[in-house]
């Protein structure tokens, strides 16, 4: 999940090898979440890596709090112990991520297995959405 605004980026992701510095580390079944400026060396997923992008809307707050809350999400998921399975993967990180933003379960413009599943956890700060 990327969130941009004027000529800055930040992302937030979940997954196995999501970890510190990012990389491959698939022996962990834990999904770890990281979120940092974009791109940004030991982010997990370079520019050259994205194959495609779907735009999921728009939200009336400013890329310093929507980092806010990617970190939020990133350090909450990962304190979760979630454990990566076919219906709980990246996919549903960045869904449940953009639920928990009020824009709702997205559908997917591709197949993304998982996405329709995860949920916002209750630890999370952001109480309700925007």
């Amino acid at each position: 999940m990327i969130a941009f605004q004027g000529g800055k980026a930040y992302a937030t992701r979940g997954g196995p090898g999501s970890g510190p510095g990012g990389g491959g580390d698939y022996r962990s079944r834990q999904i770890v979440g990281v979120s940092r400026p974009y791109p940004s060396a030991g982010f997990p997923d370079r520019p050259a890596d994205v194959i495609d992008y779907q735009v999921v809307g728009f939200v009336s707050l400013s890329l310093d709090d929507v980092a806010a809350r990617m970190n939020d999400f990133a350090q909450v998921t990962t304190a979760n112990d979630l454990q990566y399975s076919g219906s709980l993967n990246s996919n549903s990180y960045a869904f449940a991520f953009v639920e928990s933003l009020g824009l709702g379960r997205v559908d997917p413009t591709h197949w993304a297995p998982g996405s329709g599943n995860g949920a916002r956890s209750p630890s999370l700060q952001c109480a309700a959405a925007p």
